[in-house]
């Protein structure tokens, strides 16, 4: 699949690892699985959330945007590395954060993810409320404030919805995520990958 049609942020300043997982194939009786590492990228913690984020950053830099913002729960790592690649692209980003764990200890509405977020010069909205909150969060405010000019907001979707963006999303995930292992199959001569149309 040519990929180079889409807008696209990269945030891989390299190819990640692949490793075997040595204890999980000798258990196995011959068969060897690998692990892609994109844990350790370099930026935010890593993980596969920054794959995804390459495209979104793409169509929100295409858009003419200069703020990402998105939703997650107060500790959340889609918050984190949307701040963190938010960051690297030279955009300002917008976390609502709703309380979606019942939790009011110090260290967990302070620390972790929200000193990241703060580190990596996120503006955090604490938005009170629960599970069910982080649905319509994007309808309350900061939220609605920040959708108003001069604000040029990309918004990212990160619930569950049955949205065809969502679903190109992911195969566009899939599809660079598998371009990447053919490209370094050298390096592990047992990972085949079959693609079909």
């Amino acid at each position: 699949m040519d990929l180079s049609c889409f807008a696209r942020y990269r945030l891989f300043d390299g190819p990640t690892a692949i490793e075997p997982l040595t204890s999980l194939n000798a258990g196995l009786g011959g068969v060897r699985i690998f692990v892609k590492r994109d844990d350790v990228s370099g930026i935010g913690a890593g993980g596969n959330k920054l794959r995804k984020l390459e495209f979104l950053l793409g169509e929100a830099i295409a858009q003419g945007a200069d703020t990402m913002l998105t939703v997650g729960g107060r500790q959340s790592n889609h918050a984190r590395l949307t701040a963190a690649a938010s960051a690297r692209a030279g955009l300002k980003c917008e976390l609502v954060l709703p309380r979606v764990v019942p939790c009011e200890t110090r260290d967990y509405l302070g620390n972790g993810n929200i000193v990241l977020d703060g580190v990596f010069g996120a503006a955090v909205h604490d938005l009170p409320g629960d599970a069910r909150v982080i649905g319509r969060a994007f309808d309350h405010p900061p939220a609605t404030k920040l959708r108003e000019p001069p604000h040029r907001i990309f918004r990212l979707r990160i619930i569950a919805v049955a949205l065809v963006k969502d679903h190109i999303i992911r195969v566009l995930l899939f599809s660079a995520i598998a371009e990447v292992i053919v490209a370094e199959r050298s390096a592990t001569d047992d990972v085949v990958l079959e693609l079909s149309r």
